[in-house]
């Protein structure tokens, strides 16, 4: 993801890479330990790796099923909301003075021109609110998923509390849907996509992957 980040963009522009490992360590010989050994020169300086939050006593409750969902995969849901909500405060406390926030999974590619791209869009018409999905899988329509967005710092920061909020009753996709629904926001997108989504195994032990795209276009 970050190779795609031109080098005059490294610092100034794109300030910091925060990376949310949601097991406490890297595990060996992961894509992630290969990154951390092959550019270890970079950690601690433009990117940094924060341990995903520590859930408590999730294990111990009986969150609401949606669709005949399994035990399981409801706590898979709910802690993926709360990374996500921790994702944010973290990109929002690491840079003070952020104007926006880039959250993207980590099963991604990026465009070459990512960054012209996302600028172009912050200064179409500013200052003004922004939740711009990078990534539509639609076939025929759009449909967003939370796999690439751009915030402005405002709607971050919202988000980040409503999540908090309702985390246990529905998924973070979804949740994202209601949250622009309720506040009055518009979707904006990038067409092309600007992220690849490419992930073909799902940290959910069963769950097959259906949104991917190996391009930079409508799914």
């Amino acid at each position: 993801m970050w190779s795609a980040t031109k080098p005059k963009y490294a610092g100034s522009v794109v300030r910091k890479w925060n990376i949310v490992n949601c097991d406490k360590t890297i595990t060996r010989n992961s894509g992630l330990d290969s990154v951390k050994r092959t550019y270890s020169h970079l950690f601690g300086m433009w990117w940094k790796l924060h341990s995903a939050p520590d859930h408590g006593d999730l294990l111990e409750q009986d969150f609401p099923r949606l669709n005949a969902d399994s035990k399981e995969r409801t706590l898979w849901r709910v802690k993926g909301c709360y990374d996500y909500s921790a994702m944010l405060q973290i990109a929002l406390d690491s840079v003070p003075g952020a104007t926006h926030i880039v959250a993207i999974e980590d099963d991604v590619v990026l465009a070459s021109n990512w960054v012209e791209k996302i600028l172009e869009k912050i200064n179409l018409n500013p200052p003004r609110p922004i939740v711009a999905s990078m990534f539509s899988g639609g076939r025929g329509t759009k449909m967003y998923g939370a796999v690439g967005f751009l915030y402005s710092r405002q709607i971050a920061a919202e988000f980040r509390n409503y999540t908090l909020a309702h985390c246990a009753e529905i998924p973070i996709d979804s949740l994202l849907n209601l949250f622009v629904k309720e506040k009055g926001y518009n979707y904006e997108d990038f067409s092309p996509n600007i992220v690849q989504h490419v992930g073909l195994k799902s940290s959910m032990n069963g769950k097959i992957q259906t949104i991917t795209s190996g391009k930079f276009a409508w799914g």
